[in-house]
């Protein structure tokens, strides 16, 4: 039998579920970026085309993608804010579930099957 509480945990466990997966997913694309822009900054000093196109990007970090930026910024406290919800929603339901079912404090009395 489910109990209100272990259906909103297991949903609220799904939505976490489901968000550490984009975020992994915008991860990997981030560290792709990374990889590309070390790329362009070793190539760089000797070729002409990966200088522009690290200096276009330069440009764009400053100009073009601070929105993009500040959108970022603000998706990330609102994640924060949801994991800092959820903890403190996981543990209320913790402190019901421990003040609706308490511990046994002595051990079950063994049964023999013959």
């Amino acid at each position: 039998m489910t109990t209100p509480s272990t259906t909103q945990l297991a949903q609220l466990m799904q939505d976490l579920q489901q968000r550490q997966r984009g975020l992994g997913e915008q991860l990997q694309t981030f560290e792709a970026l990374q990889r590309e822009i070390a790329q362009l900054q070793r190539l760089a000093p000797r070729d002409p085309k990966a200088r522009q196109r690290l200096d276009k990007l330069e440009r764009a970090m400053r100009g073009e993608l601070a929105p993009l930026k500040q959108r970022l910024d603000l998706c990330v406290d609102k994640l924060q804010g949801s994991f800092h919800d959820l903890e403190a929603s996981l543990k209320q339901t913790g402190r019901a579930d421990a003040v609706q079912a308490p511990r046994r404090t002595r051990p079950m009395a063994a049964r023999q099957f013959i």
